[in-house]
């Protein structure tokens, strides 16, 4: 579903570039790549670009 919002995201972009109407419209919305992965343990993960700053984690799977 993210790739499918990044690819329209992607079309709106262009599209207002396009038609130079940058200046009106304002920045578009921008996503970023994320990869799935697979750890050892079978837990699954996904991985996105660096974001500075601090992180915190607010929800859980395992219901605390």
């Amino acid at each position: 579903m993210h790739h499918l919002a990044l690819y329209f995201a992607q079309q709106i972009d262009q599209k207002v570039k396009d038609d130079g109407a940058a200046a009106l419209f304002g920045p578009t919305l921008k996503y970023k790549d994320i990869y799935l992965g697979k750890l050892p343990d079978g837990e699954v993960v996904s991985v996105e670009e660096f974001i500075s700053g601090d992180f915190r984690k607010n929800i859980n799977n395992d219901g605390n």
